[in-house]
């Protein structure tokens, strides 16, 4: 380690000593073995056990400052044991390691297996069956005890899993389990933002949301803390504003930025997850994913007021899209890549071409390459629009991307809202769309002006639907799709964005581009019929208003040297 002006004020050599730990074996996937037995004094140097170092080549790169939050654990949760059995439960699903407290004989293992657990319900209505997802080596960690009458106590350093039950098993000694916590870890943002309703339904749904885009915040955003622990770029993007209205999370996710713009290939070429060994680059990626690289900066500088956190991002962005102009079809389309991944089995799945070409067309738009934009724009209402609002498919992610990235003419944008309301009731207000859907279709009807149908969509009972989650299945996390008995994660982002569109339309939160940060809101709060009342706070910002007699009563408190703009 050097000082600014190169003096080395730490280096390691031959002359270090190193000997074994008592952490036998770890990983970031795999769990932790720890044998408490090989335990050493902090300050012992010297004994037969003791080594001198042996040099190796540096593994490269380029060190750089990391300006964000490291991971931490934030809190700890009591599991308590349930009855009959060798599990312990939490009081939800968490991103964390279990704690133990145990008291036995030197030598005895103890093994704490992580899982997920679900409820569903049996033909004949009753609450019988279980479900426990992703026990197993995956998740699983190891304590031999060296035999302290007096107890002991053990978390994993070095690894991290998605739970909320601990399956335990003791081998090779006796020991007796004096208690479980689940510690729970995640980067520690400073928490700015918060949401209240006496609707208890979407109150448990939006609790989930807030901890599930959490859980998937450990040092950079996930997929799942259980399973893959993946920086997917198209979760990334769906659980930022989430994370934006609810933590200090800006600067966390310009470093993920980082990362893309160093992966990005000397061709334009992006990875669909990050960090990335090689995979990703030509499975799991295009546009809708990769879009994250200009859609992330443009998102935090909306909300930061800080411009400088989009234009440092322009060229990679520039040569992303010179990259997948000399991949379009014959016709100016964009046909590699992925599309609304796991799409709802009710409804239509909107074309691939029609979604990567979307999400082409916002980047270009983001950068200003209007001549370009244009020609796609053409291209893709050449080949998918029907007029009047109305598109090829009856898929309502169709005219949602539409009205989000203005992809019909002014004139026919109110057909096209009326076309997206169409086929949402159609549906009986059931989801049928998947993770690209969940980014913009709840936001296209609350901006429609159709904030009563857009509510139904969010409280839906039935499968598919946020709520048949947490009132059917009595989750605590949003799962991984929206048949969540056949996910292999229980506690997944990607369908995180309700919770924003919560603080943008039912707050009415706008953090618009001309009146961008802190300093100046427009606030445009939403009153569907069903809900009663609503709170929700921001950065300072604060609103709550509730039904009565034949109106709505509410407040706004501005923060002091703000400004803002109220729409009612």
């Amino acid at each position: 380690i050097e000082d600014a002006s190169g003096r080395v004020v730490l280096a390691s050599d031959e002359t270090w000593k190193v000997k074994f730990s008592p952490i036998v074996c770890t990983g970031l996937r795999g769990g932790e073995d720890y044998d408490a037995r090989l335990e050493f004094p902090k300050l012992e140097t010297e004994g037969a056990d003791w080594r001198k170092a042996r040099l190796v080549p540096a593994p490269g790169g380029r060190p750089d400052e990391e300006r964000f939050p490291p991971c931490r654990v934030v809190a700890a949760h009591p599991m308590t044991p349930l009855a009959g059995t060798n599990v312990w439960v939490a009081p939800f699903n968490v991103a964390g390691v279990p704690r133990l407290k145990v008291k036995g004989t030197a030598g005895a293992r103890v093994t704490m297996s992580c899982g997920e657990f679900s409820r569903r319900l049996a033909k004949d209505g009753k609450t019988i069956t279980t479900n426990h997802v992703a026990y197993g080596a995956l998740q699983r960690d190891s304590y031999v005890l060296r035999g302290d009458p007096a107890g002991e106590t053990w978390a994993p350093e070095f690894t991290y899993h998605g739970f909320d039950r601990v399956q335990v098993s003791v081998e090779g000694g006796a020991a007796e389990i004096l208690g479980i916590d689940a510690l729970e870890i995640h980067t520690d943002f400073r928490r700015i933002g918060a949401l209240r309703t006496s609707d208890a339904l979407l109150q448990t749904i939006l609790d989930a949301g807030m901890r599930s885009a959490l859980n998937n915040f450990v040092g950079i955003p996930t997929d799942c803390p259980q399973r893959e622990k993946n920086g997917w770029t198209s979760e990334a993007r769906l659980q930022c504003e989430t994370l934006l209205y609810g933590w200090d999370a800006a600067a966390a996710y310009l470093g993920f930025v980082d990362e893309m713009v160093d992966a990005q290939r000397p061709s334009g070429q992006l990875p669909g997850m990050l960090p990335t060994g090689g995979v990703g680059y030509n499975w799991g990626s295009g546009p809708a994913w990769d879009a994250a690289l200009a859609c992330i900066p443009e998102s935090v500088a909306r909300f930061t007021g800080d411009r400088s956190c989009f234009e440092r991002y322009r060229g990679a962005i520039r040569k992303y899209c010179d990259y997948v102009a000399t991949l379009l079809d014959e016709d100016g389309l964009c046909t590699f890549g992925l599309g609304d991944w796991c799409h709802s089995p009710f409804g239509k799945v909107a074309p691939e071409p029609f979604v990567t070409t979307a999400f082409y067309i916002r980047c270009l738009d983001l950068i200003g390459e209007t001549a370009r934009s244009s020609r796609a724009k053409t291209a893709l209402l050449k080949r998918y629009y029907r007029g009047k609002g109305a598109f090829s498919e009856a898929a309502s992610v169709m005219p949602a991307l539409a009205l989000e990235f203005g992809l019909v003419p002014e004139a026919d944008r109110a057909a096209c809202a009326a076309e997206l309301a169409r086929i949402v009731r159609a549906n009986g207000a059931k989801v049928d769309y998947g993770t690209i859907g969940s980014g913009c279709v709840l936001r296209a009807l609350f901006e429609a002006g159709e904030a009563d149908l857009a509510y139904e969509v969010m409280t839906q009972p039935e499968m598919p639907g946020y709520a048949w989650w947490f009132r059917e299945l009595q989750l605590t996390a949003f799962p991984e799709s929206w048949y969540a008995l056949r996910s292999s994660s229980l506690n997944h982002g990607a369908f995180t964005d309700i919770v924003a569109c919560c603080f943008r339309y039912l707050a009415g939160f706008r953090h618009d581009w001309d009146s961008s940060g802190k300093n100046h809101l427009v606030v445009r709060p939403s009153f569907p019929k069903k809900l009663n009342d609503f709170a929700a706070e921001h950065n300072g910002w604060r609103i709550s208003w509730r039904r009565v007699d034949h109106g709505v009563e509410g407040r706004v408190d501005v923060p002091q040297g703000a400004t803002g703009l109220l729409c009612l």
